[in-house]
């Protein structure tokens, strides 16, 4: 109806066209034309404009859609949740993504590349957002050649012949055949290299160490049909530990034997996280695991005892076995079995923690005291630090100086971690006294239990906060609280937040998901 009367006016002058001088008639005749053909132009926008928001909105409504096979289209907003970004990045991300918006119809839309939180795309640019930070660079890459290596690798952006590292062009590989091998190896025409990648705790950003792997090989896999662990992998017929090749080790006859152990022809080894330990010789008597529950960390090799690489010096197997951990709730003492991975062990003769031989110690005497309690739903699986006999206190192997035995206790029921203790005289954390602490007020300030949460070292009494055995200074204590991150111990008040014991300016934490 509107675009029937806009038409319809300037046709009514067309009458006047014919009583009206030549020179008059064409400047009317321009004046229809302008009015017709100015609101039909103004008519067609809007239509189209009206489409392009209902395509996006579609878009933004299928979950599934995706712009090619390597990108996928999300709002990112629901990026946000994904990666688990705090209010306060979520503010500067956003306005990273509105800023790089060519015009209005892309602000509400961003292109992920392989849906990782690192390269991204509106309709004509890429760019590269540093994690947790306000700050984005464009990448000189055209979209149709752009592709993100793969999932593990998703810092790594191919573009035709050039390679770009966490938003940066890097000159020394080849971005024709650079290629993932295994898990953390890579390889191009020349090279193949090992990339340790780990989290920076510091600025919260992951960063990655990149090692030429030694001899060069041209094949690199995971051994097929043998459970190794992460970052073990067979190249050119031999074993390698990340960048390192160990050639003595004899793949042809390799084997698992039992958890991390394993053997060739020759020797047992222990696969470690530092790379493969040689433990003995191969005889005809195979590692033995333990039947009872509480020691399936340990291992016997003929007459000797192992957790890991450590061997129990002078254990005696037939007797071995795990301390029951003592609690006391309400002035009521309880045993509490320890259940795998036992770090307190004996004999009958020799106490041990670790698998390293405690001296000097009356192990008929000796207990362990404190233990785990209820996190939220899930149960504390870590093993109690301090232990007593007769004589004296120890925390893992080593022993407290100058504690009162008869007044000691462990704050077991408050602190994750079991690190805390106190007698009449001292407070402790770990086998250090905290200085200026009152015994009488002081409390562990509790951990929040999430996967890969970093677990509280705050405390306080009637007037400090703590950090581990220090007291912070320039914290307002009414208002401290602890937070929970990923990438280290954080903490804040109403003026500053604290990593560790540290007010800082920049907040790079990474929240628990």
């Amino acid at each position: 109806m509107t675009i029937t009367i806009i038409y319809l006016y300037p046709c009514t002058l067309i009458p006047f066209l014919y009583n009206v001088s030549m020179s008059k008639r064409y400047w009317l005749l321009f004046i229809v034309l302008v009015m017709i053909i100015v609101p039909t132009s103004i008519f067609l926008y809007l239509k189209i404009s009206k489409n392009d928001k209902s395509t996006t909105q579609s878009i933004l409504n299928d979950s599934s859609a995706t712009s090619t096979s390597s990108e996928i289209v999300k709002n990112y907003k629901d990026i946000f949740v994904e990666h688990g970004i705090n209010e306060e990045n979520k503010l500067q991300l956003s306005k990273v993504f509105d800023e790089v918006s060519d015009n209005e119809k892309d602000k509400n839309v961003a292109f992920f590349l392989e849906d990782k939180l690192g390269y991204f795309h509106n309709k004509k640019n890429i760019y590269w957002y540093e994690n947790n930070t306000s700050n984005y660079s464009k990448i000189r890459c055209d979209l149709e050649e752009a592709k993100v290596m793969d999932e593990n690798n998703f810092d790594i952006l191919l573009c035709g012949k050039e390679v770009f590292i966490n938003g940066v062009l890097n000159t020394k590989y080849d971005g024709l055949t650079l290629t993932a091998l295994a898990p953390n190896y890579i390889g191009d025409k020349d090279n193949t290299y090992f990339r340790d990648i780990f989290l920076n705790t510091i600025s919260g950003n992951y960063e990655i160490d990149t090692s030429l792997i030694e001899g060069n090989p041209t094949e690199i896999h995971e051994i097929s049909n043998m459970e190794l662990p992460n970052n073990y992998v067979e190249a050119n017929g031999k074993l390698y530990f990340k960048a390192n090749q160990y050639p003595k080790i004899d793949l042809n006859s390799f084997k698992k034997v039992y958890g991390r152990y394993y053997a060739d022809k020759s020797y047992y080894y222990y696969l470690s996280d530092d790379g493969p330990k040689l433990i003995t010789n191969v005889s005809k008597l195979s590692p033995y695991n333990f039947s009872d529950d509480t020691l399936t960390s340990y291992v016997s090799i003929g007459s000797n005892v192992y957790l890991g690489e450590v061997k129990l010096t002078g254990a005696n197997l037939s007797n071995l076995k795990a301390f029951d951990a003592e609690s006391v709730v309400g002035g009521v003492s309880t045993l509490t079995p320890c259940v795998s991975r036992c770090n307190y062990v004996w004999d009958g003769k020799n106490v041990y923690y670790k698998g390293l031989k405690l001296s000097n110690v009356d192990a008929p005497s000796f207990r362990l005291i404190g233990y785990g309690t209820l996190i939220g739903t899930s149960p504390y699986s870590s093993q109690p630090k301090y232990a007593a006999d007769k004589n004296k206190i120890y925390f893992e192997n080593k022993t407290l100086s100058g504690v009162n035995k008869d007044s000691f206790e462990v704050f077991g029921e408050a602190n994750y971690h079991l690190s805390y203790a106190k007698d009449n005289k001292n407070v402790y954390f770990e086998d250090k006294i905290i200085s200026n602490a009152n015994n009488d007020t002081f409390t562990p300030i509790p951990s929040v239990y999430r996967p890969s949460c970093s677990i509280s070292d705050y405390s306080k009494d009637d007037t400090n906060i703590f950090f581990k055995a220090n007291r912070i200074n320039r914290v307002d204590y009414d208002s401290f609280e602890y937070i929970p991150a990923i990438n280290g111990v954080y903490g804040k008040d109403k003026n500053n937040y604290f990593r560790g014991g540290d007010d800082i300016e920049n907040n790079n934490l990474i929240p628990c998901k």
